[in-house]
C-alpha cells in the first residue's frame, strides 16, 4: 500500500507484517475508483487489537482543504460509519487514533469508550540550536557531561538493544512486553525499508551505557524502544542517545515523537526535552468480562509495585 494512504509508518504493510505477521488486514472505501478511506488493523480470535510497539493504528481519510470545518467532520463521520460497518463481525475492538485525525465523536456515538493518551513531539527540527535551548537546564547539563565520557555508535544489533530494553523494564519492576525475536524482525525489516536507525552510547572501554531504536517516515521519527544499563545509570547515556536521535530525525522527518508514556517518571523525563504535548485517543469496545479485567489491572499493578 502506498504510504500516501497512511497516517504514519505504523499503518504500512511492512510494519504490520513485522509486529503481527499474518494477523493484519485492511478495509477500504472507494469513490470514483479512488481510495478515500483505508483502515489497516490487526485481528485475532474475533477481536481487533493494537500490536506491540505500535503507537497508532487509525483509519486514514483522503482530505482536501481545511480539516477544522463542518464539511470535514461530516465527511469523517460518514467514513467512520462506513468503515465500522465493514468490520461489524468483530465484537471487540481496541485501537489508537492518529493524533492528526483526533475526531473521535463518531466512535463515541457508536458505543465506544474513549480514553486520551499523551505523547510529546518536537517540531522545528530545522533549527537544532533552538531545539537544544528548549531543553531543561538539567537535560542540557547532563548532555554536556555525557559527551565528555561517551561516544555514539550506530551498530544494528538485537544483542545490544534487547538487553537495554530488558534492564529498563526490570528497573521498573516490569517484564519486557516484547520478545527478542520481534526486536530482531524490527531491526531487519526497518533497515530493508529504510525506516529505522539504532543509536548507542559507549564508553572508551567498549561498555554500552544505553541504546535505542528510532522508527521513522518523512512525517515523524519515533523513539520506539530503548533503555540503559543500570550499572551506568548516572552516565546520562540515554539522554545522549535521545539527543542524537533528535539530530538524526532532523535529516529524515518533520517531527520527533517520544511515542508517549503515561508513567509519571517517564513522562517527566520526556517533558524536559521541551516538546509539545500531543493527545491521541484510545477507542475501545469490548465485552463486560474484558472491561472488568481492565478495571482490575491498575489495582494489581499497584500491589506488585509496578510503576504507574
Amino acid at each position: 500500500m502506498d504510504a500516501v494512504c497512511t497516517n504514519s509508518v505504523f499503518e504500512e504493510a511492512w510494519w504490520l507484517e513485522t509486529v503481527a505477521p499474518g494477523q493484519w488486514k485492511e478495509v477500504c472505501i472507494e469513490k470514483d475508483n479512488k481510495i478515500v478511506c483505508r483502515w489497516a488493523f490487526c485481528h485475532h480470535s474475533g477481536r481487533i487489537f493494537m500490536p506491540a510497539l505500535t503507537q497508532t493504528c487509525s483509519p486514514w481519510f483522503l482530505t482536501e482543504g481545511e480539516k477544522q470545518t463542518y464539511k470535514y467532520r461530516e465527511y469523517v463521520n460518514q467514513m467512520i460509519d462506513g468503515i465500522l460497518e465493514k468490520v461489524s463481525r468483530y465484537k471487540s475492538i481496541s485501537i489508537m487514533l492518529d493524533p492528526e485525525t483526533p475526531y473521535f465523536l463518531p466512535f463515541l456515538w457508536q458505543g465506544f469508550d474513549v480514553k486520551p493518551y499523551v505523547s510529546y513531539q518536537i517540531r522545528g527540527l530545522n533549527d537544532l540550536d533552538h531545539v537544544f535551548h528548549n531543553f531543561s537546564k538539567n537535560i542540557r547539563r547532563d548532555l554536556r557531561a555525557a559527551e565528555k565520557k561517551l561516544h555514539i555508535t550506530f551498530e544494528y544489533s538485537a544483542d545490544i538493544l534487547y538487553p537495554m530494553i530488558e534492564k529498563t523494564f526490570s528497573e521498573q519492576r516490569r517484564k519486557s512486553p516484547i520478545a527478542k525475536d520481534m526486536v530482531e524482525r524490527i531491526l531487519q525489516n526497518a533497515r530493508e525499508h529504510h525506516g529505522g536507525k539504532m543509536i548507542s552510547a559507549v564508553d572508551d572501554e567498549g561498555n554500552i551505557h544505553a541504546s535505542a531504536f528510532f522508527l521513522y517516515d518523512q512525517r515523524r521519527c519515533y523513539y520506539l524502544a530503548g533503555g540503559k544499563d543500570t550499572d551506568y545509570k548516572n552516565s546520562n547515556g540515554l539522554t545522549l542517545v535521545i539527543w542524537e536521535g533528535i539530530k538524526f530525525a532532523s535529516t529524515v522527518s518533520e517531527v520527533f515523537d517520544f511515542e508517549g508514556s503515561m508513567i509519571r517518571g517517564i513522562e517527566n523525563y520526556f517533558r524536559r526535552f521541551g516538546g509539545e504535548p500531543v493527545v491521541h485517543y484510545q477507542i475501545k469496545r469490548q465485552s463486560l468480562y474484558r472491561d472488568f479485567a481492565d478495571m482490575l489491572k491498575p489495582h494489581i499493578k499497584k500491589r506488585i509495585g509496578y510503576k504507574m
